[in-house]
């Protein structure tokens, strides 16, 4: 983890243990806070004038709790890749999203924020792949497979596709169409 994160981290935290000691204990001045929590009085103040700036809502109590901001991150994350990764829609509308949700008090949603972490989840996903196969069972199991052919121009190009889960298990540059049935074994299953 970058030291960014980690301070960040920690600022999240000290911030809990303020919201949580004021919440649990009634009104306390910045003292009594800070000699609880081993914070300055200072730093006190200012994580308690940040959370009644982030706080413009009804529903932003719920973000500062530990389950509010777990929630606050699934969101972030299901909608960059949904409607980021999949869908392809741009950074600037993602920030636009979140602004109308009005989660942009307690989540960095700024165009180039998104864009960094869409970046950043990109190039995790060869990872993820990676630990999916590793974990996938190595029996073998029963597909529903489908053949077609494709033509680009002077390419003839042949495609076996899982048709449950969408996946393309081969593709093939080819001149023959009647080269995939000599990949079929005497039973109808393809060899791959």
């Amino acid at each position: 983890m970058t030291k960014k994160n980690n301070t960040t981290l920690e600022i999240r935290a000290t911030s809990r243990l303020i919201i949580t000691d004021l919440a649990g204990c009634g009104k306390k001045s910045l003292r009594q806070i800070a000699t609880l929590i081993n914070r300055s009085k200072s730093s006190v103040h200012r994580h308690q004038k940040a959370q009644a700036r982030r706080n413009q809502y009804p529903e932003s109590a719920l973000w500062e709790t530990e389950a509010g901001e777990a929630w606050l991150r699934q969101l972030t994350f299901a909608v960059l890749y949904i409607f980021g990764m999949e869908c392809h829609v741009g950074a600037g509308k993602l920030a636009q999203f979140f602004k109308l949700i009005r989660i942009d008090t307690h989540v960095g949603v700024s165009p180039s924020a998104l864009s960094w972490q869409l970046n950043h989840m990109e190039s995790l996903l060869p990872l993820f792949q990676h630990q999916c196969e590793k974990d996938a069972s190595a029996q073998p199991r029963t597909a529903v497979v489908a053949m077609d052919e494709t033509f680009f121009g002077d390419f003839l190009i042949l495609v076996l596709m899982d048709l449950s889960s969408g996946y393309l298990i081969l593709e093939d540059i080819s001149h023959d169409r009647q080269r995939p049935s000599q990949r079929l074994d005497q039973a109808g299953y393809y060899r791959v």
